[in-house]
């Protein structure tokens, strides 16, 4: 219940940011044209979240030449993030040569790092970027009463509750990430918002990469990053090692 009802209230959000048309600072014709040749960009949905959400970027995305395509992480953003990564993996298997850039808003962040942790050398090796939108490379660090060995002690169960523990920086799926040090092998880029209320900006800080606070009393909020020129020229340029 309390899943569905998270669901529903970021899909009407999503539906809000889909209304804007196109984000960021249009290349010059000059970088289109360089933009042309960078490869494909998967950008990964998050929690509750569908590819409608990642709308906006998505059509900048196409106007500036770059590659993309969206990712949802299935039963409607609630499975689990090993659900996302076999998702994405199915995707990066329909494209099978060229340059991969990596992207993912929230729990999308998490997929995309747990696949690169997991991926063959091959795989990694086509990896040039990897973009986290308001998400975390160590995980989220609950109160003591929230937590017994890893577990996350709520009322709730099913989806909602197991899609916060694997948030946790104690479990298993984010301490795989951390042990895989993957800024030490890919171009990365952490963004957040001080305006962000599920995000600590410690928790988005990405040792070994670039790291953007988006700040001021107009920063957007945690969904809001979807449509922020600033987050969106940032991994633009992260892409494209600019």
């Amino acid at each position: 219940m309390l899943g569905a009802m998270s669901r529903g209230l970021v899909r009407a959000a999503e539906t809000k940011l889909d209304r804007t048309p196109e984000v960021g600072t249009a290349l010059s014709a000059a970088a289109r044209a360089t933009a042309a040749h960078a490869g494909t960009t998967f950008l990964v949905s998050g929690f509750g979240g569908s590819v409608r959400g990642l709308g906006p970027m998505l059509r900048s995305l196409e106007r500036d030449r770059i590659a993309a395509r969206g990712v949802q992480i299935p039963d409607g953003g609630l499975a689990s993030i090993h659900a996302g990564v076999a998702e994405l993996d199915r995707a990066i298997a329909a494209v099978p040569e060229g340059p991969i850039h990596l992207a993912g808003h929230s729990k999308g962040g998490l997929v995309i790092q747990l696949w690169l942790a997991e991926a063959t050398a091959a795989q990694r090796a086509r990896v040039e970027s990897v973009t986290l939108l308001s998400s975390s490379p160590t995980g989220q660090k609950l109160s003591p009463l929230m937590r017994l060995q890893g577990q996350v002690m709520s009322p709730f169960t099913g989806p909602f509750s197991r899609s916060v523990a694997e948030a946790q920086y104690e479990n298993p799926v984010m301490a795989r990430i951390r042990e895989a040090d993957l800024a030490a092998s890919v171009r990365g880029l952490s963004v957040v918002s001080e305006q962000d209320k599920l995000i600590k900006l410690r928790e988005a800080h990405w040792d070994g990469a670039a790291n953007l606070v988006l700040r001021g009393d107009d920063a957007p909020d945690h969904l809001g990053t979807l449509v922020s020129s600033e987050a969106y020229d940032a991994m633009v340029g992260n892409i494209l090692g600019s």
